[in-house]
């Protein structure tokens, strides 16, 4: 079985990986499993992470990105390509629960897949200014994951969030990943983009047939069959 490829896109809050990763799953040419540290801390139990993680809140959160990147290569080993949001901070408590650091566990459980590694880049004044903004998170988060961020990842590619927008990075990251990862030449790459932009235009335009639910989708196919 082809195993599919994986974006791992990294950053702090604030820095545009959620908002990327959706770009990346709406104007890719195939499809993208999106998954991410939030999702995973979200499936924890909050009643038992209360009872014993109370002071330890570091090795939930270390167990929970663990999980995501065993849950990701199990997807590329069936097959399906994965985009990643996450974050390499290095606590001390993961170190104390592995034995090694949040991107040395990742490269480890990732081997063998193809990996494109993305730095998603945005000056911290501007992080600052989007965590007021949200409401919901900390106005110096992204700051203070930032200090602990490992120093050392090893990257394929960056975007800068402050410079280009969401749409923008996802083009640059697509381009890049058909190029380096998918063995595309680049007049591939650029008729790839170019469909899945004509595509995007006739939905808005009303112009594209659109199914509503899988049974529609497989209703047409059969038609299809029939007239052949």
């Amino acid at each position: 079985m082809k195993k599919g490829k994986i974006i791992f896109l990294n950053g702090v809050t604030s820095s545009g990986k959620t908002t990327i990763a959706k770009e990346i799953q709406k104007t890719a040419a195939e499809n993208f499993y999106y998954v991410s540290n939030d999702v995973f801390f979200d499936l924890e139990s909050k009643i038992y992470n209360h009872r014993f993680y109370a002071d330890d809140t570091g090795a939930y959160m270390a167990e929970a990105v663990v999980l995501m990147y065993h849950f990701a290569k199990t997807l590329a080993e069936q097959g399906t390509n994965v985009v990643i949001d996450g974050m390499f901070y290095e606590a001390d408590e993961y170190v104390e629960k592995y034995g090694k650091t949040n991107y040395d566990s990742m490269r480890d459980i990732l081997s063998g897949l193809a990996v494109l590694m993305v730095e998603v880049y945005c000056p911290l004044d501007e992080c600052r200014r989007r965590n007021i903004a949200r409401g919901d998170r900390g106005e110096n988060q992204s700051e203070e994951q930032q200090a602990i961020m490992n120093k050392t990842v090893r990257y394929d590619f960056r975007v800068d969030t402050s410079m280009n927008s969401a749409e923008e990075c996802a083009a640059q990251i697509l381009s890049e990943f058909y190029t380096r990862v998918d063995g595309r030449v680049p007049r591939e790459v650029d008729a790839i983009l170019r469909d899945v932009s004509e595509t995007e235009k006739a939905i808005e335009n009303g112009t594209a047939i659109v199914y509503s639910t899988p049974d529609e989708l497989f209703t047409a196919w059969d038609k299809e069959d029939e007239c052949e």
